[in-house]
Parts: structure tokens; C-alpha cells; sequence
């Protein structure tokens, strides 16, 4: 009787972590401060972004592996329409994230943490490269305007983040223009056949 209980725990482990994160994070939103309501909304989008990109088709679990060789192969682990869900969800909590950091925070770590995390959501797991570049130049845009406000406490703690934010643009660049290669090469092979 044990056993299948532990394969039944197994098998929904992914939606179960995420929901019991979201209720351990729960106090960060009741506390009051935007700062904590934009970090909590943040943390709630990385969850959902990790379970978009483990949990990336009906018949992988949450480690992104097989179905185990216990478990009946003519039904499938998940819920495809759930899965669905998570980066759709995870873009409703980022977008929340943001427009309440616009509103109500500078730009510092919170808010630049939001905006590379969202990015990463636009361009790895749903494959909006020029949306996310774009929000990324943004950021880097505003940074760039506030060089001579700050002190050097903010920029310490903001180097670190600006630092992942160019190094994340600039990989995603080198994507682009790789495909773009790519692309033309394959129209000169199809052009000369």
C-alpha cells in the first residue's frame, strides 16, 4: 500500500513543490512592502519558469526523464494543458512583478532581478529572443542613465546583475546572428539547386 503512494507522490511532485513554495512565499506578499511583494511575485515566476522548462512535455516528470518502468505506458504523466500553463502563468507573475516595480521601486536588484529572470522566461522557454534582448537593452538603457545619481554602495550591488544581464545579451546576440548564417546559408544551398 506504500508503494503506490510513493509513486503517486512522485508522479506529481513538480505542481506539488511549486504549490508549497508559493505558500511558504504567501507572508512575503502580506508583508506590506513593495519591495517584498515585487520579490515574492519575482520568486513565484522563477518557480513557474523552473517547472516550464523541467516539466516540458506530457511524458517527462519533473527532472525531465522517461516514465519510470513501473508505471503503466499507455497513460501519460502530466497534464499537457498544465503544462501549458506554467509559462503563461510564470509571464503573469513577472509582468505583475514589473509593473508594480515600475510604479513603486528604483531601479536596484529586486527590480533588476525581475527584468533578467522575465528575459530569460522570454528567451530560453518561449523562444522570444528580440522581446527579451529588447526589455534587457531597456534596463541597461535606464542603468546607463542613472551612472551619475547613484553611489557606490548601489553600484556594488548592481554590478553583479548588470554584469549577467550584458553577458546574457550578448550570448543571445551571438544566437541571432549564428542563425542568421545559418539561414543564408541554407537559402544559397536552395538557390543554387
Amino acid at each position: 500500500a506504500l508503494l503506490p503512494r510513493a509513486r503517486a507522490t512522485r508522479r506529481h511532485e513538480p505542481p506539488t513543490r511549486a504549490h508549497r513554495f508559493a505558500r511558504e512565499l504567501e507572508p512575503f506578499r502580506q508583508a506590506g512592502s513593495h519591495d517584498d511583494e515585487v520579490f515574492y511575485l519575482k520568486l513565484r515566476g522563477d518557480a513557474l519558469r523552473w517547472l516550464a522548462e523541467t516539466a516540458h512535455h506530457a511524458t517527462a516528470d519533473a527532472h525531465g526523464t522517461a516514465m519510470r518502468p513501473w508505471h503503466d505506458r499507455t497513460r501519460r504523466r502530466g497534464d499537457a494543458a498544465g503544462l501549458r500553463a506554467y509559462p503563461r502563468d510564470a509571464v503573469a507573475a513577472y509582468k505583475e512583478a514589473l509593473a508594480l516595480a515600475k510604479r513603486h521601486l528604483p531601479w536596484d536588484v529586486t527590480r533588476l532581478a525581475c527584468v533578467n529572470n522575465y528575459a530569460l522566461l522570454l528567451v530560453c522557454v518561449l523562444g522570444l529572443r528580440e522581446e527579451g534582448s529588447q526589455l534587457v537593452r531597456d534596463a541597461l538603457e535606464q542603468l546607463g542613465k542613472m551612472h551619475g545619481v547613484v553611489d557606490a554602495a548601489w553600484t556594488d550591488r548592481v554590478a553583479p546583475l548588470k554584469e549577467l544581464m550584458r553577458s546574457n545579451l550578448r550570448e543571445w546576440d551571438e544566437e541571432r546572428e549564428r542563425d542568421r548564417e545559418q539561414r543564408a546559408a541554407r537559402r544559397a544551398v536552395d538557390d543554387s539547386i
